[in-house]
């Protein structure tokens, strides 16, 4: 038990450092973009720009699943030295992909008129453009899915750079140049298109490495279980995105500006605990399969998202002034009242997405129903109270605080039911 803790515990603080330092570029540089759209934009306009990138994560949900089923498949092809299989896996998905994306980007585009009605946006241009990034994200996810899986930190932080870079790139440009709401979602595509050849290019080097391993009689591929996955992550990313949503749609642009601003510097904390899933996910999918204990690195990760996650609350508390004044200049005053519950918000996000990389990697996939069912009451508590934008964040705050109670205590279970020689 202590060996196998131990070894828990210098992986995923391994792992962990192995990104941290391209995360910190990707953050960096898409932290710079969020602060210049922030500074160019007037307030309808930034509003517009961040209900459509709102929006557009929500058409991405399936990039957060599609990676997190590709990296199961590929800890697990990983782990039995299988990758003629991940070779063949990646090509055959890949395609399937490339159709899918191209369907769904279509799709958005014939829509973009009816959604720009919906958010109050004065252009479908917008969303067009996200309509094109939302065919392409699909693709990325694939990439970065398989380097994950295979726990190859460096090349999947590679992807995860370039992506950030390349947004900053082509959208500060594009948005300085006068293009408004549409000038900045360029970006959008444009990070897809960094992220797609980075990790094209790095995936490529890890299978020529393992070149002499021809494919294998493919594992068994649940369904049923790939969409309870899809499932448990769609309710994650719905959590903390409806609120600006609804915020968007329910107030005039200005008082949408301002929660939007509020909802960029709360979601700090958030971005910066919840990354470390990341490195958990592949680690407990081989762990469950060679039968050891895999609690003492979930709870590693919960340390390090407080580390991490902490910090970025403790700046935002301390000196709102200074993190407004730098994201924003003047534009936004901060949000002194409602900064500290969004912060906390975003903080029980955060453990609630980590725990729920735990159920996912572990095949522990019972807690999509009570997720759906508490999604459906915060959709028809959303529509019921909404009369100002306080009492819209406090529904997101309830939600978010129940969702991660039920999934903190179902890892509870998970490590009371372990047999002393069994897989948790």
């Amino acid at each position: 038990m202590i060996r196998f803790a131990s070894r828990a515990v210098r992986e995923v603080v391994r792992d962990n450092l192995t990104l941290v330092p391209f995360i910190l570029v990707a953050g960096a540089a898409t932290s710079g973009f969020q602060v210049l759209m922030a500074r160019a934009l007037p307030p309808a306009a930034y509003a517009e720009a961040f209900a459509v990138l709102a929006t557009l994560s929500l058409l991405a949900t399936p990039t957060g699943v599609i990676q997190a089923m590709v990296a199961r498949s590929a800890a697990r092809m990983a782990a039995l030295d299988r990758y003629g299989e991940l070779r063949a896996a990646v090509r055959s998905t890949g395609l399937r992909l490339g159709l899918l994306g191209g369907s769904l980007a279509i799709l958005v585009a014939a829509t973009s008129p009816l959604l720009a009605h919906a958010l109050q946006i004065s252009s479908p241009l917008p969303l067009a453009l996200a309509a094109l990034a939302s065919g392409l994200f699909l693709l990325e996810p694939l990439l970065r899915g398989a380097l994950q899986g295979a726990r190859d930190f460096i090349g999947m932080g590679v992807a995860l750079a370039a992506h950030g870079l390349l947004r900053l790139a082509v959208g500060a440009p594009a948005m300085l140049a006068g293009g408004g709401p549409g000038g900045a979602l360029l970006a959008s595509p444009a990070s897809a298109l960094g992220g797609i050849g980075a990790g094209v290019y790095v995936l490529r080097r890890l299978l020529r490495a393992h070149a002499a391993q021809p494919p294998a009689a493919p594992l068994h591929a649940n369904l049923g279980e790939h969409a309870r996955v899809g499932v448990i992550l769609a309710v994650m990313a719905a959590m903390l995105h409806l609120d600006a949503l609804f915020v968007k749609a329910f107030f005039d642009p200005e008082t949408a500006g301002a929660y939007a601003a509020l909802a960029l510097v709360g979601r700090f904390a958030f971005w910066a605990g919840s990354s470390v899933s990341v490195a958990l996910l592949p680690y407990v999918v081989q762990a469950a399969l060679r039968r050891e204990r895999f609690m003492a690195a979930y709870v590693t990760s919960l340390t390090i998202m407080a580390l991490l996650g902490g910090a970025a609350a403790i700046v935002n508390l301390v000196r709102p002034d200074v993190m407004y004044g730098l994201v924003f200049g003047d534009t936004y005053a901060p949000d002194r009242q409602l900064l500290p519950q969004y912060i906390a918000t975003a903080l029980m996000l955060a453990v609630a997405s980590v725990t729920a990389g735990l159920h996912v990697g572990v095949s522990h996939l019972r807690v999509w129903r009570p997720l759906t069912a508490l999604l459906a009451a915060m959709l028809i508590a959303y529509a019921a109270y909404h009369a100002t934008p306080g009492q819209v964040l406090t529904v997101s705050t309830a939600g978010i605080a129940a969702a991660m109670l039920y999934l903190v205590g179902e890892a509870v279970w998970l490590a009371r039911r372990a047999a002393p020689h069994g897989p948790v």
